[in-house]
């Protein structure tokens, strides 16, 4: 099997360095997304002019992400057919 892929690998140089330069390219531009998104959260709770942040109780969630509650909510309410 390992055999199969060096071979594979080997075969076309220009392919598998096109695809792990493709794959790091895309690891690069999720890091980057996570990071932006991480900043700018912290610059939302830290420049608020509020001294008490209130959050729902057992949600692992973010402050200003939607909560997984409201679904599940919104599902028991749903009209039952008669």
């Amino acid at each position: 099997m390992l055999r199969l892929i060096y071979r594979q690998l080997a075969y076309d140089p220009w392919r598998t360095a096109l695809t792990v330069f493709a794959i790091a390219a895309v690891v690069l531009v999720l890091e980057g997304f996570m990071q932006g998104q991480s900043a700018q959260l912290r610059r939302a709770v830290f420049e608020r002019d509020a001294d008490l942040i209130v959050t729902q109780a057992g949600t692992s969630e973010r402050p200003g992400s939607s909560s997984s509650r409201r679904a599940a909510f919104t599902a028991s309410r749903a009209p039952t057919p008669c």
